[in-house]
């Protein structure tokens, strides 16, 4: 497939060019997943570079899809146990996406609590906490100018993110984590959600 695409590069017919390459960069985006899904994370490692080189190359390094690629690269790192070029590449991301959106964009958010979940995972335990009050703030006014339904969705959602950032830290008979799931059942009963409660 790469050599077609050079192929009808050099034929001038350039737009089946670019389609052909956006394909297979989805391609190997696509199997990179699964690697990772199935624990081939060297392998999965190994296309994400090559996908994030490639997006650097067609689209340059701030472009969205760039830090999207980069994101991915991150927490394969992360669950490869590379926390050090994770936690490099998710504040680059975090950076970019503050700079592309908003604080309280999702994407940042969602940028942010990677960052936070790498930092706990490497025993940053400080800074992680400056990132997670980050996080809380940009809920909170988010949260400012929603309704009552809205609140408990949005309420559920970052209980649930906090949830998962402390059962990766710790344990789930800790402490801090039995707390956050008794949150997030007391939301889920606020909202309705009474047999999603009960699983807690």
């Amino acid at each position: 497939m790469g050599n077609l695409a050079i192929t009808l590069n050099k034929s001038e017919n350039l737009k089946e060019s670019e389609s052909l390459q956006q394909n297979t960069m989805c391609a190997k985006l696509n199997l990179a997943i699964t690697l990772h899904k199935t624990g081939k994370l060297g392998e999965a490692e190994s296309l994400e570079q090559q996908v994030l080189k490639a997006c650097i190359k067609a689209v340059g390094s701030s472009h969205p899809d760039t830090t999207h690629a980069m994101a991915n690269l991150a927490m394969t790192l992360h669950n490869a146990g590379k926390l050090q070029e994770a936690q490099n590449l998710q504040e680059k991301v975090l950076k970019d996406y503050t700079e592309a959106f908003e604080n309280n964009h999702p994407d940042t958010l969602d940028a942010m609590t990677d960052l936070a979940i790498t930092l706990c995972r490497a025993e940053k335990l400080q800074k992680a906490e400056t990132v997670q009050q980050q996080v809380l703030q940009a809920y909170t006014r988010a949260f400012a100018n929603l309704g009552k339904a809205e609140k408990l969705q949005k309420a559920k959602n970052l209980q649930q993110q906090v949830l998962k950032v402390c059962t990766e830290a710790f344990r789930s008979s800790h402490l801090d984590t039995i707390h956050v799931k008794a949150n997030l059942a007391l939301i889920l009963v606020k909202a309705k959600a009474l047999q999603e409660a009960e699983t807690l």
